[in-house]
């Protein structure tokens, strides 16, 4: 099953002249196909307005935490209110006077807000008028009147802006997502070293007490001021003390109370496809998902959500903007020995074989200038384990496959 990459993305039309509102969504709604599936757009939702008062009302629900409105298209000569007339007695204003354009009001309230993501505005405004809007944060300006192709055109160059930068924000929050899980997985690690060397101290401490009843018939109890029981006195308390310090530094590090919520693997996948689309669209690769069998509900949700999404965006980052290829993941998710084994197969640069096996056996990888792809999976692995998974590397000729065994509940 392909997951579809294609978007709706919001547009809302602001003019008080009816007939112009609904040129502007013909427009936008007979956009040619083929030019929407090349930016990911199946179709626009499309809301018109006829004043600053009804445009405000609609932006008002895509205020946060609701996510914003994509496109505005903006005259600038609006009335108030649906009932009110646009008087036109400040064309042609100086630029000082410029914001007694109602359509200013519009702007400010989505700057406020934030409540759309971009807005072109459409206007037979004087150039200092254009200049105004820009400084106000408008994304692009269309002089009246304006012919349907050039509106086409500029929508469309504004959704890819939009997709672009979207897309680098989710890459740029990667290395912020990744931190806390490392510092947990390198913690767990350090751990379970630490443990074995506390195993083999006190170990060590029964054996010399051992050795002293056996070799001199010393009695702990009635012999407590003799030398080796004072060594072995310091030795017991060096580990309390450095057990005490751990536990200290552990608690900081690894929360004691970790919710988990009960999920599908198939729909964990979907909702990171969901939150991932512009970077897919934008790099030109899509996910195809198959499921074998029962695919069993998961422990540890949330460190599960960030293995399966830095495997995906790690793959994504080795892919450049605007491919022309087409590329797919194909994930596959099957039962394995009472586990859930996610399956990842592309067909993208393929990591080393030397790192391949430094991941495999749960060696870090020092991050290199640009946090490579090797790096993330060598901090998941170590995610995976604290959760009682692991992961899977194997470099192929054109990809890799990068199969994930996740903990599943019963």
């Amino acid at each position: 099953m392909i997951l579809p990459n294609s978007m709706e993305p919001t547009a809302l039309i602001v003019d008080d002249v009816e007939g112009t509102l609904a040129n502007y969504k013909r427009y936008i709604t007979q956009i040619d196909p083929d030019r929407k599936d090349k930016e990911g757009i199946s179709s626009f939702k499309v809301q018109t307005a006829n004043s600053v008062e009804s445009a405000k009302k609609w932006l008002t629900g895509f205020i946060a935490p609701n996510p914003p409105c994509d496109i505005v298209l903006l005259d600038m000569e609006l009335p108030n209110s649906p009932d009110d007339q646009y008087e036109t007695v400040t064309r042609g204003a100086p630029a000082d006077e410029e914001e007694n354009y109602r359509g200013f009001e519009v702007l400010r309230f989505i700057k406020d807000t934030g409540s759309a993501r971009a807005v072109i505005v459409v206007s037979a405004h004087p150039t200092n008028t254009m200049l105004g809007v820009f400084r106000k944060g408008a994304f692009d300006f269309i002089r009246k009147p304006c012919v349907k192709e050039d509106l086409q055109g500029r929508v469309l160059f504004c959704w890819s802006r939009l997709l672009s930068m979207r897309s680098q924000q989710i890459f740029d929050a990667r290395i912020g997502d990744l931190v806390p899980y490392a510092e947990k997985g390198l913690a767990h690690r350090f751990s379970t070293c630490f443990s074995s060397l506390v195993q083999t101290v006190a170990h060590s401490a029964e054996d010399i007490e051992k050795y002293m009843s056996e070799r001199y018939g010393l009695d702990r109890r009635k012999d407590s001021q003799d030398y080796l029981f004072k060594c072995l006195k310091w030795e017991e308390d060096s580990v309390a003390k450095i057990q005490r310090e751990w536990e200290a530094l552990q608690s900081s590090v690894l929360p004691q109370e970790e919710t988990s919520k009960v999920e599908t693997v198939d729909a964990l996948i979907t909702d990171i496809h969901q939150s991932l689309r512009p970077c897919l669209i934008v790099k030109n690769v899509e996910l195809d998902l198959s499921v074998e069998g029962a695919a069993k509900v998961l422990t540890f949700d949330d460190d599960v959500h960030a293995i399966l999404k830095e495997i995906i965006v790690g793959a994504l980052g080795t892919v450049h903007d605007l491919n022309k290829i087409k590329h797919t993941i194909h994930i596959n998710i099957s039962d394995a020995d009472g586990q859930v084994r996610v399956k990842f197969t592309d067909q993208l640069k393929p990591i080393s074989p030397e790192d391949a096996k430094r991941i495999n056996r749960g060696s870090n990888i020092p991050p290199g200038g640009r946090f490579e792809r090797e790096w993330g999976l060598s901090v998941v692995q170590h995610v995976a384990m604290r959760g009682g998974g692991r992961l899977e590397v194997e470099p192929q000729a054109q990809g890799n496959v990068v199969t994930y065994f996740v903990p599943a509940a019963i």
